[in-house]
């Protein structure tokens, strides 16, 4: 969990800490619908600072209760750090649920 921690720096006396780290990317946004619904999506490129290689596009979209989490493009030329993905992280907790993989 230590390796997880951002490096901040105090640079100097008057700027503060310095961890504003922008990204070169320039989509990210979302929308809401009544409340209850909506979605998020970005285009994620980590800054060089640690290591720039990891890309991915990310979105969430929420339906009544529901949280769908989709991730595609996603890279990383860090071997010290791979990236790992997994696929179908679904937790199918009702019978109604299990309908989804039904084939009509």
């Amino acid at each position: 969990f230590d390796q997880l921690r951002a490096k901040v720096m105090n640079v100097d006396t008057f700027s503060g800490m310095e961890e504003m780290l922008y990204s070169d990317e320039a989509f990210a946004g979302g929308l809401s619908q009544a409340k209850v619904n909506g979605n998020f999506g970005m285009k994620l490129h980590e800054h060089d600072k640690y290591n720039g290689s990891h890309r991915a596009r990310k979105s969430y979209h929420f339906f009544n209760g529901t949280i769908v989490c989709l991730g595609t493009d996603i890279e990383n030329t860090n071997e010290e750090f791979p990236t790992d993905t997994t696929v179908f992280q679904l937790a199918a907790t009702t019978p109604d649920m299990h309908d989804y993989w039904v084939a009509y």
